[in-house]
């Protein structure tokens, strides 16, 4: 996959039940092989904690936070072209 988008609700260390954290977003990223990953869904929790260095962590690929408003389009084929503005 050249994106793959995951909800990140709660930070490194504070799991809940049915969401995940920055560093089980990646392992899901890693195992999956995609090019990228664009995180979403932030708890406020998850939003004023470092979520970069945990999923970095466990994953390879490029890893984007997502925004309110951002715009995502993806080719259609599977071309492999995201724009992410």
């Amino acid at each position: 996959a050249d994106l793959l988008v995951l909800e990140c609700s709660f930070p490194e260390g504070a799991p809940a039940e049915g969401h995940m954290t920055p560093g089980q977003a990646a392992a899901v990223a890693e195992k999956a092989g995609a090019r990228r990953l664009l995180l979403t869904h932030f708890y406020p929790a998850a939003a004023a904690s470092d979520l970069m260095t945990p999923a970095r962590r466990r994953y390879g690929g490029d890893i984007l936070l997502a925004r309110d408003g951002m715009k995502v389009e993806v080719a259609a084929g599977g071309g492999g072209h995201t724009v992410l503005r």
